[in-house]
């Protein structure tokens, strides 16, 4: 089932944590997989082009696409899911305990467009230390600390909880945010 985005839901960090704990090698045999011992340490799916299953750490690796992850990754891989779909799916489609995509205690704040529409803007959760992200644009990309506190101090730069990605925000005169965008802060891509 494919949901609209109307209809995504924001699933809690124990809801992500169930859906990739959930037996990657039982859940690939029950859709189709036949597997075979490769070596001690994996399974290789038969005719798959090279996809491998590590049980000892619940994880895929598929050669051919050099790609791999957890349980939720190879549902969206192989199952072509959005990561909502393949959550639900994981969970066996069980949404009812989901919190809406805008929870209620998340700050949001409603600004007016050019063409007259109006438009809900809520920033992502913040982190409860900005230690990651402090790291990142000091030392990667060597920006002064001094500015960097500042920046965080007045609200313009923190870390997003759920990811660790640093965000940066971008006020109007009325000091409500305009913009928000996000920068990774590790070597691997940015994840939503």
């Amino acid at each position: 089932m494919r949901l609209s985005p109307q209809e995504y839901v924001r699933y809690t960090p124990e809801q992500i944590k169930s859906a990739n704990e959930i037996n990657l090698i039982e859940y690939a045999e029950r859709i189709g997989y036949q597997l075979e011992k490769s070596d001690r340490k994996s399974l290789h799916a038969k005719k798959s082009g090279g996809l491998y299953f590590f049980p000892d750490s619940n994880k895929y690796y598929h050669f051919s696409t050099d790609k791999g992850g957890g349980a939720i990754d190879f549902v969206m891989q192989f199952e072509n899911k959005s990561f909502p779909d393949a959550v639900a799916t994981l969970l066996n489609g069980n949404t009812m305990n989901f919190c809406s995509r805008q929870p209620s205690d998340k700050k949001s704040y409603v600004y007016s467009r050019a063409d007259g529409t109006e438009s809900i803007v809520t920033p992502p959760e913040k982190a409860p230390n900005y230690k990651r992200a402090y790291w990142y644009l000091c030392t990667v990309r060597g920006i002064d600390p001094e500015i960097v506190s500042r920046l965080m101090n007045e609200g313009k730069i923190y870390q997003q909880n759920l990811r660790g990605n640093c965000m940066f925000l971008g006020f109007d005169e009325n000091k409500q945010p305009k913009y928000c965008a996000m920068r990774g802060t590790s070597d691997k891509p940015l994840r939503f």
